[in-house]
């Protein structure tokens, strides 16, 4: 078996780098967080203060002047199928 010369403290150092590495990741999984949120919120509400590309506003409808009233029947219908033709003989 491999002998460790392990005392069960940590030097000062290393609790100190300790720290930092894990403040950074507090950091960095905040910053995920924070993002996250910020697209869902664009994501639900486009027109927010903050969105950097909100939609385009629509357009009015068009309404086009029609004077007349639209024409009704202009064929006149259809007609019945002819009835089929009796063979002949040949």
């Amino acid at each position: 078996m491999d002998h460790y010369d392990y005392s069960g403290q940590e030097r000062p150092i290393q609790r100190v780098m300790n720290f930092i590495w894990n403040a950074l990741t507090l950091v960095t999984l905040l910053g995920v967080v924070g993002v996250v949120a910020v697209f869902l919120i664009v994501f639900i509400n486009p027109n927010i203060f903050f969105n950097p590309f909100p939609p385009q506003p629509l357009p009015p409808p068009i309404s086009l002047p029609n004077p007349h009233p639209t024409p009704r029947d202009l064929q006149p219908p259809t007609r019945p199928p002819s009835p089929p033709l009796d063979p002949t003989p040949t």
